[in-house]
């Protein structure tokens, strides 16, 4: 997930290539489907060659909504 100076922009990650590359399921979209776009030019703007981010933890859809249906059951 990165910045929010970036709407927050989340992408999935299917290789880790290195310490500084991953390479990404597909490319940031949004609903004007310009994200990767605004990215480039973030990185352009700070002369950059990466930016900073955060990892989000895995979140077991099956237990969750298990959880969630139980509850509702009571």
């Amino acid at each position: 997930m990165l910045g929010k100076a970036l709407n927050f922009a989340t992408a999935e990650v299917v290789e880790v290539i290195s310490d500084t590359e991953a390479r990404l399921k597909k490319e940031f979209g949004g609903e004007s489907g310009k994200g990767t776009a605004k990215i480039l030019d973030a990185l352009k703007e700070k002369d950059a060659q990466g930016l900073d981010y955060k990892v989000m933890p895995f979140v077991d859809q099956a237990e969750m909504y298990s959880a969630v249906y139980d509850k509702l059951k009571q």
